[in-house]
């Protein structure tokens, strides 16, 4: 039985092979294609090792189709990615009685420990840092004085002035 293999360039050749097997060797002697790479299309379905020609249903000058598997197609590996560890967010602790931390009571008076903001309404305290009072609500910054007088080196807390302001 005589059939005609083509390539999808236009190269046809004929066998007369009664098998698929005997098909691909001689395409793989006349061609050069290795049999692994061979693959046999006869009316959109595969022709499979193993099985015969009567099978496929091909009679006399059928027309069997050639293409080569080329290997590729499946999906590439990701790339890792170096992950840059993340700051934990800062988390607000509820402090019970926070505001004794403002007041001191000495026997029948209450005196004020931290101060009070001076543009702003009554109850705002300002933040003490090393070198400055801070006020969070107006943004206003207050430097502290300091004297080298009293103890050794240390200094103490004098009077405020307005930043920028230096005396």
């Amino acid at each position: 039985m005589y059939i005609l293999i083509e390539t999808i360039t236009g190269q046809s050749t004929t066998c007369n092979e009664d098998s698929i097997e005997g098909i691909m060797n001689h395409i793989q002697s006349q061609m050069g294609i290795p049999i692994d790479e061979q693959t046999l299309l006869f009316n959109g379905k595969k022709l499979e090792m193993g099985k015969s020609l009567n099978e496929f249903s091909l009679v006399e000058n059928s027309k069997i189709n050639l293409i080569i598997s080329l290997k590729g197609g499946a999906k590439g590996k990701k790339k890792k990615k170096e992950t840059k560890k993340t700051k934990k967010k800062h988390v607000h602790k509820k402090v019970k009685l926070a505001i004794l931390k403002y007041y001191k009571i000495e026997g029948d008076k209450v005196i004020r420990l931290k101060q009070m903001c001076k543009v702003c309404p009554p109850g705002t305290f300002l933040a003490e840092h090393a070198d400055r009072l801070y006020c969070g609500r107006c943004r206003t910054a207050y430097t502290k004085v300091v004297d080298n007088k009293g103890k050794g080196g240390k200094g103490e807390k004098g009077g405020k002035k307005e930043r920028g302001k230096k005396k």
